[in-house]
């Protein structure tokens, strides 16, 4: 629908016609009346849903909405909106989340047998990268280094060969590139007081590529841990 109004305009800059414009305006109105008409329909479903958390949930969301820049209270009840405050606020809040745990030795001894297995035998075949690229989706925030899901999926046949290079050489020399390691801490708001940096739940937006070499790994980890019966199937 976009891609043909964008053709009706292109249309009417060339010919200068009233006709084309004319052609243009009316489908220019179409895309905002069928979402007008989605978005009552998709009401009326849940008006008339039996499941009362379908509804709650609309309620909620209509009320709430999307927290894009958040602003904060302080220890003395007083709203900043310092980017750099508020992400010390935020740096505090979700440090107190975690915990850490020590580890102990209760951990019970599986009786798999011996297989010879290495970490070293996990390669990264172009083919499997360039398929783990083509289902990324577009809509996947990209991590510190800018690149998103969309150019890695439309260049995936060029930078395949790239990547299994760096992906390998990170691997055999046990160390990842430094935007790799690196993350964007993204905070969302869940419920109650927007104010209240508690009431936001941390998110890591890390590079894609590290999530595709990760991909490989946890697969084949885990095909070795199925074949040799450490994991159960279900």
């Amino acid at each position: 629908m976009v891609c043909k109004k964008r053709a009706l305009w292109k249309r009417f800059k060339n010919s200068r016609s009233d006709t084309d414009y004319a052609a243009h305006r009316a489908y220019s109105n179409r895309p905002s009346v069928e979402i007008k008409t989605a978005k009552r329909t998709y009401e009326l479903r849940v008006a008339n849903s039996k499941d009362l958390k379908i509804l709650y949930k609309y309620i909620r969301n209509s009320l709430t909405g999307p927290v894009r820049n958040p602003q904060l209270r302080n220890e003395n009840g007083v709203i900043v909106t310092d980017d750099e405050i508020i992400a010390n606020l935020f740096a505090e809040t979700f440090a107190q989340s975690y915990t850490r745990e020590t580890l102990t030795n209760t951990t019970p001894l599986l009786s798999t047998p011996k297989v010879n297995f290495a970490f070293s035998d996990i390669a990264f075949p172009e083919e499997l990268i360039k398929i783990k690229l083509s289902k990324l989706k577009p809509t996947t925030s990209p991590g510190p280094d800018g690149i998103t899901p969309t150019v890695l999926t439309k260049c995936a046949e060029t930078v395949c060969i790239p990547l299994k290079i760096l992906m390998t050489q990170s691997f055999q020399n046990s160390q990842l590139l430094e935007d790799w390691r690196l993350a964007i801490i993204k905070p969302i708001f869940k419920k109650g007081d927007k104010f209240q940096a508690v009431n936001y739940r941390p998110i890591s937006l890390t590079a894609v590529i590290a999530k595709i070499m990760e991909s490989i790994i946890s697969d084949e980890i885990r095909k070795f841990l199925l074949a040799n019966n450490v994991l159960p199937t279900e």
